[in-house]
């Protein structure tokens, strides 16, 4: 997979358990730990649906309204727009009144809800700055350009990205995301977690969603495998005290090794049958060569 993530606020990170970050230091490269990182399992509370992949890429950062309140022109993507909700990885300029260009990136300093403004300053120094500390500016010094909210941040620990038909197959959209999850055993080709809820559950396991040869199992029976948040795996976990398993297991594969496996018996019978052959015509020349010998 090849994934892209703008003002993510390392909430994909989170969600993919990453739990150091490398740096450099003053000494070199440090390991720093990330205390966020959601683990190999956890429990959702919502399940959001989305229409198309595209949209469920997008969600996993922030959404944000932008609206146009100076003189110039907003421009997302190239194009001319005096409102629109962006997610972060749009280009992102304004041109003002005097024709300089400006670049705008978007910041991750926001909470959902927030109201900033992208500003100017006498200066020319851009910034962002909360709309309550602006409201009570009574100097002027700054000229707004760009009314900015951040309507909706990804929260991977409660929600979940779905597209439509996946998102059918988890029953329902609301779930109490209490009880208990844990991976109990790992392998690269079987995972083993334990569960113990209440009520009927959607689990989110930090591992790719991968089809081929993937199968789930609760309580020994088999379970359909959902896509969650684009590149992850989901299962609905029923109320209860359950062992859950992820086993890997292609027909092909066996196949293939099978065949690998009498190739490679062939060419050890073939050198083995050279070898032996050029070992009887040796002791057929020295007996030859005894007999001459004797004569």
């Amino acid at each position: 997979y090849e994934f892209h993530i703008s003002n993510s606020n390392n909430k994909v990170l989170d969600m993919m358990n990453v739990k150091y970050f490398i740096q450099n230091g003053d000494n070199g490269l440090i390991a720093r730990s990330n205390p966020s990182a959601l683990g190999n399992v956890w429990f959702v509370r919502e399940v959001k649906s989305v229409r198309d992949v595209n949209t469920e890429i997008l969600s996993l950062g922030s959404e944000f309204s932008l609206k146009n309140t100076g003189q110039g022109v907003l421009l997302v993507n190239g194009e001319n727009t005096s409102a629109k909700s962006v997610y972060g990885s749009e280009t992102i300029k304004y041109v003002l009144s005097s024709n300089d260009t400006i670049d705008v990136r978007l910041t991750n300093g926001m909470q959902e809800g927030m109201e900033a403004y992208f500003v100017v300053d006498t200066n020319g120094k851009t910034n962002y700055i909360p709309k309550q500390i602006l409201d009570a500016d009574q100097s002027n010094s700054f000229n707004k350009l760009i009314e900015i909210k951040l309507l909706d941040q990804f929260n991977p620990a409660s929600e979940a990205f779905m597209t439509k038909g996946w998102a059918s197959k988890a029953g329902k959209n609301k779930f109490t995301g209490e009880g208990e999850i844990k991976m109990t055993k790992y392998n690269p080709n079987h995972m083993e977690y334990t569960s113990n809820s209440n009520s009927d559950q959607l689990a989110v396991f930090s591992e790719v969603y991968y089809p081929e040869g993937w199968k789930a199992f609760i309580d020994g029976e088999e379970t359909e495998i959902l896509k969650v948040d684009y590149i992850l795996r989901g299962l609905k976990i029923p109320s209860g005290k359950r062992k859950i398993e992820f086993k890997f297991d292609l027909p092909k594969y066996h196949l293939a090794n099978t065949m690998n496996l009498v190739l490679s018996l062939l060419l050890i019978a073939a050198f083995g049958f050279a070898g032996f052959w050029q070992w009887k015509r040796n002791k057929e020349k020295e007996s030859s060569l005894t007999k001459s010998s004797e004569k």
